[in-house]
């Protein structure tokens, strides 16, 4: 079984990779990427891996009714119409219908028509049969097998919500809704959800939607009624600790349900597992809930950041191997024997049509060995003209010292809200015009930008790359600015000539530590962060009493990174101390700096 719509193979054809970044530029791609509303599904996937998100939302999915994901969609539907019965009517002889009426859904007479579920059902058939619509009966018989193993797995699952002994028996659970469809669309009726919902995010408002399994009423010891949110998971194995994306997407939940109902207080939320008797409590502290507030509207941010920029990040992890472009993604993770297998049924990089644009400077073990190192290079611009996209640029390398200029360029920003982007390179003298690539290095890139008063710089005698369209979420350039001005200020402060290839390695080699030290931090690197602002304000800081080591050799350079590091981590390590107090001692620093007695 496929679920196709509005999706297509061709969907990445022209998409290029610069270094591990992916860019899209087909509009119906980003059309569809973008959402009108964000889900925490969405913002997961976003939070995970921008590229492996793209491609997920515009390649074919290919269904397969063993699929953990299709099994669990299954006993969410029995769950959903079991709790909407009267509490009378809520026991297990009503489950037994529901899972076989979706069990002969699933595997209806019409899906035996299907290449993709004969193929399923028959692995060792011929490509003749698989393509053709005869229906046999080796066939029919295969398919009551795989009905009679499918129900076997989905109805004991089922059946688990009457036996769970950390959970009220279903007749005694009261309901205040099931199934609360908040933003997104009505398949059922073809039409938006009418419930729609904006929260307020550090940045503004941004809108949500979600659905949410089953909201009930619980009474606290105190008498007071309260609302408690529970979502349903069905895993195959015993389930442990709960992952980090169920408790983010049930405390989005919660402050969904508290956005709606202002005036019901929602106390808790849980995760159930039916088929194991288990319930996890989700921790809905108020600094979890602040926690995940931040996160879900980073996801909006960064969906807006890339849908506009074009560009999708990557973030190599354990689970690449599923990703749909495990075979032409340049840093890839696949390193277990159950990845390598999943990643062998993903497209190859040749059938999605991407391209290098620019090679990544380290790729992956798998992708050296992976349809990546086959796909076409360099890539192809507008007119059929082979691009010289040239080779990334290091800090160590592109900086080399020069007469000292006078004095620095001032920035124009206060930091606020800043966040990390991957540099724009501008090549000296491109026109723009469409489709042209403004991350495309210049075979001579190493014009400086000249000075034409202390303090000022002259426009260049051929223009940059412009007028650049400015997108609809401002954060993106606010940390593209950020990060070229501080750049630019070093360099100049620092005596070095000031190029575009000097300022976009240096500016590269900054947002990557501050990636870093901002992950260490605080658990995640968000675009719009606010938390990304302050540790690149401290990085500033931080180079200005430790500058880069222009002329020095890579293990000097790495040196000098790690200095910086543990500088900035020092620093905001003591920021957020001070957040655990309100009182002080103001004789503090005098105790501390009180000369030394002389003895003797």
């Amino acid at each position: 079984m496929t679920s196709n719509p509005g999706r297509s193979a061709e969907a990445l054809t022209g998409a290029q990779w610069d270094g591990n970044t992916l860019v899209i530029d087909n509009p119906d791609a980003l059309k569809r990427i973008f959402r009108r509303e964000i889900s925490p599904s969405a913002a997961s996937g976003l939070r995970k891996c921008e590229a492996s998100f793209a491609a997920d939302s515009v390649l074919p999915r290919h269904s397969d009714p063993f699929q953990p994901f299709v099994l669990g969609t299954a006993d969410h539907e029995v769950m959903e119409h079991l709790f909407q019965l009267p509490p009378e009517e809520r026991v297990p002889d009503f489950v037994h219908p529901e899972v076989a009426r979706l069990r002969d859904k699933t595997f209806s007479p019409e899906a035996l028509e299907e290449p993709e579920r004969r193929r399923m059902l028959m692995p060792e058939a011929s490509p003749t049969f698989v393509f053709d619509t005869t229906i046999t009966d080796e066939l029919v018989a295969a398919n009551d097998s795989a009905k009679a193993r499918w129900e076997a797995i989905v109805l004991p699952w089922a059946l688990g919500i009457f036996n769970m002994t950390d959970q009220p028996h279903p007749r005694e659970i009261d309901v205040f809704g099931t199934e609360l469809a908040v933003g997104g669309w009505d398949f059922e009726n073809k039409r938006p959800h009418e419930t729609k919902l904006n929260l307020a995010g550090l940045q503004g408002e941004f809108p949500v939607q979600g659905k949410i399994d089953r909201t009930r009423w619980a009474t606290l010891e105190s008498g007071q009624r309260v609302l408690v949110v529970d979502d349903y998971k069905f895993p195959g194995k015993k389930p442990g600790k709960p992952k980090d994306d169920y408790s983010f997407q049930q405390r989005t939940y919660v402050i969904m349900i508290r956005a709606l109902y202002p005036d019901m207080p929602v106390v808790g939320a849980n995760l159930l597992y039916p088929g194991w008797n288990k319930v996890s409590p989700i921790d809905t502290s108020d600094q979890a809930i602040h926690s995940t507030l931040r996160m879900f509207e980073h996801g909006w941010l960064a969906m807006n950041r890339a849908v506009d920029s074009h560009r999708f990040s990557t973030r190599p992890s354990n689970l690449c191997g599923w990703c749909p472009l495990a075979n032409a993604c340049p840093v890839a993770k696949v390193g277990t024997e159950n990845a390598a297998a999943n990643a062998a049924t993903q497209p190859s990089g040749k059938s999605l049509g991407i391209t290098v644009a620019r090679p990544h400077n380290r790729v992956s073990a798998w992708a050296q060995n992976s349809d990546y190192s086959r796909l076409p290079a360099p890539g192809i611009t507008n007119g059929g003209q082979l691009a010289d996209r040239g080779a990334p640029a290091d800090a160590a390398s592109a900086a080399q010292p020069v007469p000292a200029v006078e004095q620095s360029v001032q920035t124009a920003t206060n930091g606020a809200d800043l966040v990390p982007v991957n540099v724009v390179r501008i090549p000296v003298g491109a026109v723009h015009r469409e489709g042209y690539n403004h991350n495309a290095a210049p075979a001579a890139d190493t014009k400086a930008i000249e000075m034409s008063a202390p303090g000022t710089i002259a426009a260049p005698a051929t223009e940059l790359a412009a007028p650049f369209k400015f997108p609809a979420s401002p954060y993106g350039p606010m940390a593209t600015f950020s990060l070229v001005d501080t750049a630019t200020e070093h360099l100049a402060a620092q005596g070095q000539q000031i190029t575009p290839s000097a300022i976009n390695a240096l500016a590269t080699t900054l947002a990557a530590i501050t990636f870093g030290i901002t992950r260490d931090l605080f658990g995640g690197a968000g675009w719009e962060h606010a938390s990304f602002g302050r540790v690149l304000f401290s990085v500033k800081a931080s180079i200005t009493l430790r500058p880069a080591p222009f002329g020095g050799d890579a293990n000097t350079w790495r040196a000098w990174e790690a200095t910086i590091t543990g500088l900035t981590m020092t620093k905001a390590s003591l920021a957020m101390g001070l957040l655990e107090g309100n009182t002080f001692d103001p004789n503090a620093a005098a105790s501390h700096f009180a000369p030394v007695p002389v003895t003797g």
